[in-house]
Formats: structure tokens, C-alpha cells, sequence
């Protein structure tokens, strides 16, 4: 497998990709486009699709996410140059240093490289001479390789590859139903699960409709409801705290344990035996709020004890199951709102700090839309935080975005107020990470904001005028405001 094959396809994939985000017209061209550069890809390297995951994707990578720093190839090219590297800090200020760097690879010359040479090759970069390796190869492939060595973000994300996969002859699958896939699998896997190459993938596939105690989920998806009149059929949630899905299991045998997820599934706190909103006799999983030290309110019973599809029943005899449990806390009682009334009249009686969701009368639905959330106000926003930078004076510059179906879109860049940035550097050291003078992607972190916003520049399709108010933990990815949200504020 040649490294420019994988380096055309991923410059192939990512202009799609970005086409397609352009508006939803595009979008099925764009899957189109994809699934047709892929299926040549496909039909040639069936059986070294790990490879091709190694060289695009280094989070789900056998091999390190990255292989060295910035800071090396800086030095490394400024002694064999005999330059200061001052000189490369002005002359790159500002520039991005993939497509520089594979600039001093030749235009077209079609290098000799195979993937697996390529990686080798990363393993060894810090003991070689930068410039005689850009040498090896050409612009094009320069630019997968240097982004691959820096662990940059990838051409496309792994559910759209993973998607266009599984268009090329076989039953296309969307892309919410694959990165529900990819919390419990990797990609290889996923692909395996597509072709039914393992039987025991299918399993796991069936297990993934379950939810089990201690298997962390993707919690389900609340879109704005930005209409005048309530939907028919739904129950009003009201939400005063942080809401976490709570696993209960028993942890050696005889001691019983609480960790707290958030709706991504990352583990946000864990919970003694003696701080557990219940009486532990049998393994639990249930929605609920909680004020950073205890949890204050049960607000849905997904799981209880073996029986795994308890989530798949009605709202409303989940919570009513309440009350053959041994809680501590009060539960949630179940409020049905009359369908087609004014919506005002609901948010009217939130009080400060409140806030609502609409829950669906079925299923807890895993992965999937469980009802909408309530916007304050139509001039209010949840945005996901997409990237940061320190600026000179410590400040930090944010990117914002909403959601254009599953892919964030950036609408506005805010420079932080101090109080708004010393929460954000905390929230992201509880990650590992740490904001400094190279801009840092942090969509993975599911980071967002509340925003009110004054003026939309319909053309660019941004915030022209937006006042970012305070960081929201309580919210997770599945709450970002829509693009739509956006277009109806510009209309």
C-alpha cells in the first residue's frame, strides 16, 4: 500500500467532507463523493484496513498519537539550515506548519514510500534529518505525513470514514447509529461488524442495545425546541442541577460502588457505598442530579438489576418504578404537558437557575433523540467549544460552534472574560490538558457554553454579535444548538 494512495484519498475525503458541511443540499453529494473514492480503497486493501486507521487516525492508532514535537522539527530544521530560531518564529508566525513543511517536498513527484515504511519512519523522526524526509515524498503526501507525525486532527472523522465504508456494497449506516458503535468498539472492529466477518461483533452489537451496569453509553439526544406551542405527548423535565448517569455495581463481591458518567460516557466522579442514592441490593443505572458533592434527585431509572431492557420502557413507568425502590432521594414525578399549548406559559414558571427539557412518552433511547430541550429565550444558544489559544496577555481566545447534524460548525470566536477563563482551565486540567500559546482542539471534551446572542450575519452564517455568559457542566455533545437554531435567529 503506497503512501500517496492513502495521502490522495485523505485530501479526496476531507475536501468532500467540508463540501458537504456547507449545507444540507450538499451533504449527500458529499457521502456520495466519499463512498465512491473509498470503494477502490476498499476493493484493493480489504484486509489492511488497520493499516489505513494507523496512518489516518492516531487516537484509535497501534502506534503513538504522536511522534514528536514542534519544537524538535523547529530545531532540527534551524541547525541544518544554520538559522536562529527566531527567524523561523517570525518568518512562521501565524502559519500552519503542516503545509509548510510539505512544502519543501516536491509539487508532483510521486514518492516510492508504503504506508507501513511511513510509520516506520515516524518512530525514528526524532533521530532523523527533517529535510532529507521531506525529500522522500511529495506536497501530497507530505501533508498526511507531517500531520500524522504532529498528531493533528484527521481528514475526516472516524464515523464518516466509517460510514462511506459502509455504503460501498452493503446496507449504509448513519452516522449517530456508528459513533454509538465506536463506544465500545474501535474502528477495525466496526468494519468487521459491517462485513459479518465476527459473529461475536453481532453479539456485542445486540449487548449495545442493552444497557448494562458499569458499560458506559452514549445518553440521549435533546435538540432546541424553538416552537410557540408545546409538542403533543411529552413530559416537562425540569433541570436545577448537573445530570449524570449513575452506575451502581457491586465491587468486590459485597461492597457496592457508584460512578458517575457523563451523556458521553467519560467517568466524571465515583461514589462511596454510603453516599449511593439507594439501598444497593442488586446493580442500578439511573439519570441523576447532582450538585458536585451528592446526588440530590433520581431522574430516570434506566437499568435494574439483570434486567438490561428496562430502559425500553414508557417514561412514565420508569419513574413510576420508583416507588418499589429503596431510594434515599426523591424521584422525579412524571408532568404531561398539553399538547398545542403556549410555550411561554412553561417557561414563565421557571425560576432562576432552572431549566427545561421535553422528554418523549416511549423508550429511553440510547443514543438517539430522547426529546428537546427548552431554550430560555430564542436569542440564547449552547455552543461547543471547538478550540482555545493564550493569547500574549493570558487571555484565552475561544472558538465556538454549534452542530450542522453531527458535525460542529464554527460560529464565533470570544476572547474569555479572567472569571469565565480560570473555569475553563480547570475543567480542562481535569482532562490533562493545558491551554497555551498553540491553538488546542477540544471538541473531544464536550466543553459548553451558554451564549446570548444579538445579531446574526446571515451570509457567513456566524455570530456577529454575541455575549458568551457562563460555562454549562451540567450539559454534554448532545446538547449543542443546531445550525438551525442559528438560521432561525437570522430569519
Amino acid at each position: 500500500m503506497k503512501l500517496h494512495e492513502i495521502a490522495e484519498y485523505a485530501d479526496t475525503m476531507r475536501f468532500w467532507y467540508y463540501e458537504g458541511m456547507r449545507g444540507r443540499k450538499q451533504s449527500n453529494q458529499a457521502l456520495w463523493e466519499m463512498t465512491k473514492a473509498t470503494a477502490p480503497l476498499l476493493e484493493r486493501y480489504r484486509n489492511e484496513m488497520d493499516t489505513i486507521v494507523d496512518i489516518l487516525y492516531p487516537e484509535y492508532s497501534r502506534h503513538p498519537e504522536r511522534f514528536t514535537t514542534l519544537t524538535h522539527i523547529r530545531d532540527n530544521v534551524c541547525n541544518e539550515l544554520g538559522i536562529s530560531p527566531l527567524i523561523w518564529d517570525e518568518a512562521l508566525a501565524g502559519k500552519p506548519i503542516v503545509p509548510t513543511l510539505a512544502e519543501e517536498s516536491h509539487p508532483t513527484n510521486e514518492g516510492e514510500l508504503t504506508v507501513k515504511q511511513a510509520l516506520a519512519i515516524m518512530h525514528d523522526i526524532e533521530s532523523r534529518n527533517i529535510l532529507k524526509v521531506c525529500a522522500k515524498m511529495n506536497e501530497c503526501e507530505a501533508r498526511l505525513f507531517w500531520s500524522r507525525v504532529l498528531g493533528e486532527k484527521p481528514c475526516v472523522p472516524v464515523h464518516r470514514f466509517l460510514q462511506s465504508l459502509s455504503h460501498v456494497g452493503g446496507e449504509g449506516r448513519s452516522a449517530r447509529y456508528i459513533r454509538r458503535l465506536l463506544t465500545a468498539m474501535s474502528p477495525v472492529e466496526v468494519l468487521a461488524l459491517f462485513k459479518g466477518t465476527d459473529p461475536r461483533l453481532e453479539s456485542m452489537e445486540q449487548d449495545m442495545l442493552k444497557t448494562q451496569p458499569g458499560v458506559p453509553f452514549m445518553g440521549p439526544y435533546y435538540p432546541a425546541w424553538t416552537k410557540a406551542t408545546v409538542p403533543s405527548g411529552v413530559y416537562l423535565d425540569i433541570i436545577r442541577g448537573q445530570r449524570r448517569f449513575l452506575h451502581i455495581t457491586e465491587f468486590p463481591a459485597g461492597e457496592w460502588r457508584g460512578v458517575l458518567y457523563s451523556r458521553d460516557g467519560k467517568v466524571v466522579g465515583k461514589l462511596r457505598q454510603e453516599a449511593l442514592p439507594v439501598e444497593p441490593g442488586q446493580e442500578y443505572v439511573f439519570e441523576v442530579e447532582y450538585d458536585g458533592t451528592n446526588v440530590t434527585c433520581v431522574t430516570d431509572i434506566v437499568c435494574v438489576g439483570e434486567d438490561w431492557d428496562f430502559h425500553s420502557r414508557p417514561y412514565t413507568e420508569r419513574l413510576q418504578h420508583a416507588d418499589l425502590l429503596p431510594l434515599k432521594v426523591k424521584a422525579t414525578k412524571p408532568l404531561i404537558l398539553e399538547g398545542g399549548s403556549d410555550m411561554s406559559y412553561t417557561l414563565n414558571q421557571l425560576q432562576d437557575g432552572e431549566r427545561a427539557r421535553l422528554i418523549d412518552s416511549g423508550s429511553f433511547n440510547i443514543g438517539g433523540e430522547g426529546g428537546w430541550m427548552l431554550m430560555q429565550s430564542a436569542l440564547h444558544l449552547h455552543l461547543l467549544l471547538s478550540s482555545v489559544r493564550r493569547n500574549r496577555d493570558f487571555s484565552i481566545e475561544a472558538c465556538f460552534s454549534v452542530m450542522d447534524g453531527f458535525e460542529p460548525i464554527e460560529v464565533c470566536r470570544v476572547t474569555l472574560t479572567d472569571g469565565q477563563s480560570y473555569q475553563l482551565r480547570d475543567r480542562l486540567a481535569r482532562e490533562g490538558v493545558m491551554v497555551s500559546g498553540s491553538r488546542l482542539d477540544t471538541e473531544q471534551y464536550a466543553v459548553l457554553f451558554t451564549a446570548e446572542v444579538r445579531k446574526v450575519d446571515f451570509s457567513q452564517m456566524t455570530l456577529a454579535d454575541v455575549e458568551i455568559l457562563h460555562m454549562d457542566d451540567t450539559l454534554g455533545m448532545s446538547d449543542v444548538s443546531q445550525l438551525t437554531d442559528v438560521v432561525e435567529l437570522a430569519g
